[in-house]
C-alpha cells in the first residue's frame, strides 16, 4: 500500500506550547503531535529540511521545561513541519509520563 506507514511509537495530538532554535533562528508555535522519538509544530518561523534545532516544552505545573536537544527537521509544509529525535533515558522518562498523563485525562474526560 503506497503511502501507508505503520509508526513505531504512538503518537498522542495535544496542542501545547513549544519553543525551538538552531542555525541562528528561533521560534515559538504549537506542538499538535507528540511521539517518543518525534512531533509535528505548527511554528511562526520557518524553518528548512535537515535543520537541527532544540526543542524547549513548558509543561504544565511542572518548573522545568522539557528540554529536547537535538531535534532534526524532517520535512516542512509552510511554516508546519516534523521532527525526530532520540531522546537521553532521562528526557524520554519525561516524555513517556507527559503521554501517559495526557492519556489519562483525555481517557477520564471522555467518562
Amino acid at each position: 500500500m503506497a503511502g501507508f506507514t505503520f509508526r513505531k511509537y504512538q503518537r498522542f495530538k495535544e496542542s501545547m506550547p513549544v519553543h525551538y532554535h538552531g542555525h541562528g533562528s528561533a521560534g515559538e508555535g504549537l506542538l499538535i503531535d507528540l511521539s517518543l522519538n518525534g512531533a509535528h509544530i505548527k511554528g511562526k518561523m520557518p524553518v528548512s529540511e535537515g535543520m537541527v534545532v532544540e526543542l524547549n516544552i513548558p509543561l504544565p505545573g511542572d518548573p522545568e521545561p522539557l528540554i529536547i536537544e537535538q531535534a532534526s527537521v524532517q520535512w516542512v509544509k509552510g511554516l508546519e513541519f516534523g521532527i525526530e529525535f532520540k531522546p537521553q533515558r532521562v528526557v524520554a522518562e519525561r516524555i513517556i509520563a507527559l503521554i501517559a498523563e495526557l492519556a489519562n485525562k483525555r481517557h477520564n474526560s471522555s467518562h
